[in-house]
């Protein structure tokens, strides 16, 4: 009797032994940031952020990319976020207005420019006074009531005297969908960031925007108001970083003016 109670009590204490070695070994919760991107920042940001997760391996970063506009009304809905880093700055300005992000943190972290684009071997165009061929079937440009793709594209058209006689242009609900548009050959052109037009290889860009034919094209990036502070300005510093600027211009962003 006596002998079954002594293996009986070496089981208990091997038992916790290998529970508590168990427990010390088991890998440690990983810290969650929560980054809300524009939808033209999709493959950038996945890099980046893959980029950053292995240099802090207790960090997971879930990204929601969407348009600008898009992800400015989540967050006033109380959406939770960390970051956000938009294609505009008159949607971060709203957010600032109703003091959802956090002033101090607010940084251009890139540029870009605004081209047009058709499927290959599709129409050309050599100026912007082309864009009125009869040829051309359908045009495509973001929503400009809620994404910045479409507020640079119709202040381009404004400024080139072509707004009020496009009677054939079609909205997307972001960049990216105009060029899906595009590539699936739905249109005959779309405008989309060049940063777009390099990642397909079924679009030719037939046309660069002037520059001084709309808003500069700059990418603000900033805390959420109630975000992990700590960790969102490690991330936001890693953005800002000549690592994560050599990233950004390998995708086609230009850097910020200092």
């Amino acid at each position: 009797m006596k002998k079954w109670w002594v293996w009986l009590l070496i089981l208990i204490v091997v038992g916790g032994l290998v529970g508590v070695r168990f427990y010390l070994n088991r890998p440690a919760e990983k810290q969650e940031l929560v980054v809300f991107a524009a939808a033209s920042l999709s493959d950038v940001f996945t890099d980046l952020a893959r980029r950053f997760e292995e240099e802090n391996p207790d960090t997971k970063i879930n990204i929601n990319f969407a348009s600008s506009g898009a992800l400015q009304i989540q967050i006033e809905q109380g959406a939770v976020a960390d970051i956000f880093a938009s294609a505009g700055v008159k949607q971060m300005d709203a957010l600032l207005e109703k003091n959802l992000i956090d002033r101090e943190s607010v940084q251009i972290f890139a540029l870009n420019r605004m081209v047009v684009v058709t499927p290959q071997d599709g129409q050309k165009i050599s100026e912007p006074g082309d864009l009125l061929s009869t040829q051309i079937r359908e045009i495509c440009i973001a929503d400009p009531e809620t994404v910045p793709a479409g507020q640079y594209a119709a202040a381009a058209l404004k400024n080139l005297g072509l707004w009020d006689q496009l009677t054939n242009l079609i909205y997307a609900g972001n960049v990216r969908q105009v060029l899906q548009y595009v590539e699936q050959e739905e249109v005959d052109l779309g405008f989309v960031y060049l940063t777009d037009a390099l990642i397909s290889e079924n679009v030719e860009v037939v046309y660069t925007l002037p520059q001084s034919s709309h808003p500069q094209i700059e990418y603000p990036i900033g805390l959420v108001e109630g975000a992990q502070q700590k960790l969102a300005e490690s991330f936001i510093d890693w953005v800002l970083s000549e690592e994560g600027g050599t990233i950004l211009n390998k995708y086609g962003f230009e850097n910020p003016l200092p």
